[in-house]
């Protein structure tokens, strides 16, 4: 059928300070928010983040999520999270900057 894919399945690694799918991995070393891989690619200091919020166009549906990292009010960075996971990202980052 149109559309249709065969899935496979994606190990995630989630550890205090690395959050990590296939090629891709959000890390806190040195006191920096590190993503690194095929879908990411920035160094953000911690102190520097205020908040990371999440949204999807409904016009455009993607596999993977707009997630922006906020710091004074100005996105900081806008990262590319798959959708299955987006929350659970967006929460791992929130409890590191706490």
């Amino acid at each position: 059928m149109f559309g249709l894919k065969n899935k496979a399945k994606v190990n995630y690694n989630i550890t205090d300070n690395e959050f990590s799918w296939s090629n891709n991995s959000f890390k806190i070393e040195d006191d920096f928010l590190i993503a690194d891989g095929l879908l990411n690619n920035f160094r953000v200091p911690l102190n520097s983040i205020e908040t990371v919020v999440w949204s999807r166009n409904p016009m455009k549906p993607e596999i993977a999520i707009s997630m922006r990292i906020v710091g004074k009010g100005v996105v900081l960075v806008d990262a590319d999270v798959p959708f299955d996971r987006v929350s659970e990202v967006q929460n791992w980052i929130l409890n590191r900057i706490a």
